[in-house]
C-alpha cells in the first residue's frame, strides 16, 4: 500500500502505529512545520491521483479518501487543537 506523499522544505514527520479495538491497526502520520494552507495543497495531491474523497463529515473527522481498489482509507486534516499540524491517519479496509 502507497499513500501519496506530501513533501515540503521545513516539514519533519512523526509517524506512529496505533491499535483501536474497532479499527485494528494503523498508522498516524505528523506533518510538523506544515500550514493550514498544506491541507488543500494534500487535498489536491490526492484528487490528482484518482482518489475518491468525501468531505460529509468534514467540519468533525476532516476528509475521508480512499483508493481507486478501495483496500484503504486516509483521513487528514490540519489539526489546530493540539498539533498545530497536518495530521494522517491510514486505515486499511
Amino acid at each position: 500500500m502507497e499513500i501519496p506523499k506530501y513533501e515540503k522544505d521545513g516539514f519533519t514527520y512523526n509517524g506512529y502505529e496505533l491499535t483501536d479495538d474497532d479499527l485494528g491497526n494503523y498508522v498516524e502520520i505528523v506533518i510538523n512545520g506544515s500550514t493550514y494552507d498544506d491541507e488543500k495543497a494534500y487535498y489536491d495531491i490526492l484528487k490528482d491521483n484518482e482518489f475518491t474523497i468525501d468531505d460529509s463529515k468534514y467540519d468533525e473527522y476532516g476528509y475521508y479518501v480512499t483508493n481507486k481498489e478501495d483496500t484503504y482509507v486516509i483521513n487528514f486534516f490540519y489539526d489546530l487543537n493540539y498539533y498545530n499540524a497536518l495530521v494522517i491517519y491510514v486505515f486499511k479496509k
